[in-house]
């Protein structure tokens, strides 16, 4: 496998690599052979109706599409494959004297715990987001709002959002009176700065 991986960054610039487009469904040896091809034959070859770019200033840095129906209908592929093209060398040159740090990943798990708050229409998630890691800077690790809800069933002017928060030591498993404290401070963050009601 390492001599399979050394050929593929050496020779194919076509991205994802068989193990992720096979991820979109493909076998792996479907995906295998469609990855090869468009390294050989070059990726505009399976461009659809049009292909999209991403650039930094005037250096291209990947273009991206979706690859026809004509050669998806070769390999028995029904449904629709996306794929990249990255410039490794503009990527790498641009990227080169930046520092980059790494850290080992923690073996502890995190928790997630959702909070469902009734909230002025003119409260953003945005500002939920900035409270809620004001109030807990340590092992709160991520905020995200997973449902809107607006309607009639709510006093006019309200809407409610559900939140989920996840909590992470990496040095320790957190015990349930930690996670209850944070959720307890957040909430109070919320109330208190937000008017936000919990559902």
């Amino acid at each position: 496998w390492e001599v399979v991986v050394v050929f593929l960054t050496s020779t194919i610039k076509f991205l994802p690599a068989p193990f992720a487009a096979a991820g979109l469904g493909l076998s792996f040896w479907q995906a295998f052979i469609l990855v090869g091809i468009g390294g050989t034959v070059g990726v505009s070859a399976f461009y659809f109706l049009g292909k999209g770019v991403f650039s930094l200033g005037k250096k291209k840095l990947v273009e991206f599409g979706v690859v026809t129906k004509k050669i998806r209908k070769e390999f028995g592929i029904k449904q629709e494959v996306l794929f990249a093209d990255f410039d490794w060398s503009t990527i790498l040159s641009i990227s080169g004297n930046k520092k980059i740090k790494v850290s080992n990943l923690t073996k502890f798990p995190a928790v997630k715990r959702d909070l469902a708050l009734l909230l002025d229409e003119k409260i953003t998630f945005k500002e939920i987001y900035d409270l809620a890691f004001q109030s807990e800077r340590n092992l709160l690790k991520n905020v995200d709002l997973f449902d809107v809800y607006q309607g009639d069933k709510l006093p006019e002017g309200k809407k409610s959002y559900a939140v989920s928060f996840v909590l992470q030591d990496k040095n320790k498993t957190l015990e349930d009176r930690q996670i209850d404290k944070i959720m307890q401070k957040l909430q109070q963050s919320f109330e208190k700065n937000l008017e936000a009601v919990l559902r």
